[in-house]
This record gives structure tokens, C-alpha cells and sequence, in this order.
């Protein structure tokens, strides 16, 4: 589950909403994920560390409605409330959809430059429920890096040791 969880930290940073403008400042974002608790089977397993990343928001994940409209296939958004700077947003999803999580809630607030939500997942079976919860904060640090290509490869010598 926590792989699932840092594979989509992106798409979360991504679908936080931007007020009037309706769209996250692109460039290089810091994200931290605080608070991480999963519970399963009745055993609480917090996780004190908080995780930070660096990545890039570009002109084709900034709009948050656009991300939260592209539910995967065989989910839907039960609920999707964006105004006034706060947003709330559930995802169900069946067990078709081949996605490790039945239920995703994330509420929180945002501004061009920064946004701060919480979220919890659900998963498992009805029998056999496995819940995730953390806090996420982040913030706009500047534009992104441009890529540099990895050197060429020398080929190898053509003098052969004796």
C-alpha cells in the first residue's frame, strides 16, 4: 500500500486545486507527507517519519478538475466539491478496477503556490478492511530543472592488456 501511496503522490499533488485561476502554479514543488498511520486487523501502525519530495507540476497535470475527471476504469467520484479555496473529493472504486483501494477521501485547502489535505484510503475486503491516513503539505519552490542527457558511453579501448 505504501508504494501505491508514493505512486500517486504525484496525481494528489497534482489534483489540489488552485482558487481563481483554477490551476497549481507550474514548475517544482516540495512535498511532504506527515502522520502516515495504516490500521488493519484491529493493529494501529503509525509511522513517525515524514517523507518529502521534489517534483514537477507541467501544463498537463495542473488542472485539478482534469485530474479528478480521469477516474480509472470502473471507479467514479462519489464526490467532487471544489470552491472557495477548499476542496473535497471520494473516489469508490470496484474490485474490477484493479486499483489497491475500494475508497479514496482527500479534503484539504490550497492557493496557487501551496496547498495542505489529508486523505484516507481504504482497502481490503469488507471482512478484512485495511485503512491508510496521512497529512500532505506542499509548497511551490520554482521552476524545473531542465533535463541533462547521461554522458555517452567511451567505447572501449583497443589496446589490449599484456
Amino acid at each position: 500500500m505504501k508504494k501505491y501511496l508514493i505512486c500517486c503522490l504525484p496525481l494528489l499533488v497534482a489534483a489540489a486545486p488552485a482558487p481563481s485561476s483554477d490551476k497549481l502554479k507550474t514548475g517544482q514543488w516540495e512535498e511532504s507527507v506527515q502522520n502516515m498511520t495504516m490500521q488493519m486487523d484491529g493493529k494501529t501502525l503509525p509511522k513517525d517519519k515524514t517523507d518529502t519530495a521534489l517534483h514537477c507540476v507541467t501544463d498537463k497535470d495542473n488542472d485539478p478538475r482534469v485530474v479528478f475527471a480521469n477516474t480509472p476504469e470502473h471507479c467514479k467520484n462519489a464526490q467532487l466539491d471544489i470552491k472557495n479555496g477548499n476542496f473535497t473529493v471520494k473516489q469508490e472504486c470496484t474490485p474490477e478496477s484493479h486499483v489497491p483501494f475500494r475508497e479514496m477521501t482527500v479534503k484539504g485547502s490550497y492557493t496557487p503556490t501551496s496547498y495542505k489535505m489529508s486523505y484516507n484510503i481504504v482497502s481490503g475486503t469488507a471482512e478484512h478492511p485495511m485503512t491508510m491516513s496521512a497529512d500532505v503539505s506542499a509548497h511551490y519552490v520554482g521552476a524545473c530543472p531542465v533535463p541533462t542527457e547521461a554522458p555517452a558511453a567511451s567505447a572501449p579501448s583497443a589496446a589490449t592488456p599484456k
